[in-house]
């Protein structure tokens, strides 16, 4: 797992990136748009979260896939080019294609949709809409938060359950995590009660700041926002499965997928610039503490600094 330098924007550019992706991923059934979205949202997902990524799109890919190709043309004869008959009922070219666009489309979001749990936690949606709507951020954030802590607390119990080497059945584990999260749950109300939430106004805290950098985030990816929104305006994106397939070639529509592109990788692109400036930076800062150690070691060798030693020996040299 890698942490995105991308993370560190403003939460309201990370908010405008996501909503846009998403909301052009879901806006069109073209095969170049649904492929370009499927193969960059996998490629950022894993630099985000690792190998469980691929894991699970390939046995939700698989689960779909079956349901959406190997079940639905059986029952579904749409199209106007059969490949074979089952029955004498036809299963078509067009039934098959639509299903394997629709299999890619719904990865694709599941995998833009696990970029935005890595990129926007809960501290940015309280800083969002913490200020509009206080309760519904509270609700959210502790749903956010309450998921995966219930996850933790089962390995726990099962694991509490093999040191004991003893096991049980689910509904007794699901009996013990549910005492156990109303124990806590009544631990925090007392908290917050204590702590008086609720009495006045709230406030808030945090340590979001505009940048200029922001401002040329928000400037490049409404750019190319606004160069998608156009192509879509113009019927580039319009396709066509039944009765036969129909849809713009690539030389029509090039702005389109190269514009999409562009702004789904903003942030793969962005992280790519970052490691490199690191890379130099630390190079910059081995080949420094090269030369302070050789000093340190030519001045522990002869008792005088190294530079020092050179001029002395320079100026019996010409003496």
């Amino acid at each position: 797992m890698q942490r995105s330098a991308f993370e560190s924007f403003h939460p309201w550019v990370i908010f405008g990136y996501l909503a846009a992706v998403l909301a052009v991923t879901m806006s069109t059934m073209h095969p170049v748009m649904i492929v370009t979205s499927f193969v960059i949202s996998l490629v950022y997902s894993l630099f985000l979260c690792g190998r469980v990524v691929w894991k699970r799109s390939v046995m939700t890919g698989l689960g779909v896939a079956v349901f959406t190709m190997g079940i639905l043309p059986l029952f579904r004869h749409n199209g106007a080019t059969p490949l074979f008959y089952i029955n004498d009922m036809a299963v078509t070219r067009e039934n098959i294609l639509f299903g394997g666009m629709m299999t890619l489309l719904l990865l694709a979001v599941l995998q833009w949709f696990y970029v935005w749990n890595e990129l926007f936690g809960a501290e940015k949606i309280m800083y969002l809409i913490g200020r509009f709507f206080p309760a519904v951020s509270l609700v959210i954030t502790m749903t956010l938060r309450y998921l995966p802590l219930l996850e933790r607390r089962m390995d726990q119990i099962r694991a509490g359950e093999r040191g004991m080497g003893s096991g049980s059945s689910v509904l007794r584990r699901l009996s013990v995590l549910l005492s156990w999260s109303l124990e806590d749950s009544i631990e925090t109300s007392t908290a917050m009660e204590t702590r008086g939430y609720g009495i006045g106004r709230r406030s808030s805290f945090h340590l979001f700041h505009f940048r200029k950098r922001d401002a040329v985030m928000l400037v490049v990816f409404t750019g190319l926002t606004s160069v998608i929104i156009g192509q879509f305006l113009r019927q580039k994106a319009s396709c066509q499965y039944y009765p036969v397939i129909r849809y713009a070639p690539l030389g029509q529509m090039y702005l389109l997928p190269a514009g999409f592109g562009l702004l789904a990788m903003l942030p793969l692109v962005y992280d790519v610039w970052q490691w490199m400036v690191r890379s130099l930076e630390e190079r910059k800062q081995g080949n420094t503490d090269a030369h302070i150690a050789m000093a340190q070691y030519l001045e522990q060798t002869y008792g005088v600094p190294y530079h020092e030693r050179k001029a002395r020996e320079t100026r019996e040299g010409e003496m």
